[in-house]
């Protein structure tokens, strides 16, 4: 059963208060990089949708995670990947979250299921999706570890 919190991820407040516990640098970069895209669906212009996929990941991450969960998961990356940058990275983000007491995060897992498409599916319907998906976790993790090494660069003394 989602809460209202649950349904209030995905907007600006919430948005603001996840990524505003980064640096500032981390937050610039991504917002420079959510910038560029002109493909995705802003909470703005339909709140009321982004509303019903808050409520519905909760719903998600309690279906049990078998072999039977590859249709849920290939259904996610095209729901994931239409939000801006930000949101995208939050969401698989919060799922992983939901399924902290397991071995592996449903969010994860999502990921995990688009890097096979983008490696082995040129053919798949979500292809374009997944590779983009791909790409936004690349460049996550690449812009966490570059600001990390630049906050923690020893410094040259004498």
């Amino acid at each position: 059963m989602s809460t209202s919190n649950d349904e209030m991820i995905f907007s600006p407040e919430a948005q603001d208060a996840f990524w505003g516990a980064m640096s500032p640098d981390t937050r610039r970069v991504f917002e420079q990089l959510q910038a560029r895209e002109r493909w995705t669906h802003h909470y703005e212009e339909n709140p009321a949708l982004f509303t019903r996929l808050a409520r519905a990941l909760p719903e998600v991450v309690s279906i049990p995670l078998t072999q039977n969960i590859q249709e849920v998961l290939v259904s996610l990356i095209p729901l994931l990947t239409s939000m801006p940058l930000m949101q995208g990275v939050f969401a698989i983000y919060w799922l992983n979250h939901l399924t902290e007491n397991q071995s592996i995060g449903w969010g994860t897992l999502c990921y995990l299921e688009a890097l096979d498409i983008a490696n082995n599916q040129p053919e798949h319907e979500h292809y374009e999706m997944s590779v983009a998906m791909v790409r936004r976790i690349s460049a996550a993790m690449q812009v966490r570890s570059a600001m990390g090494l630049a906050s923690n660069w020893p410094l040259k003394t004498r």
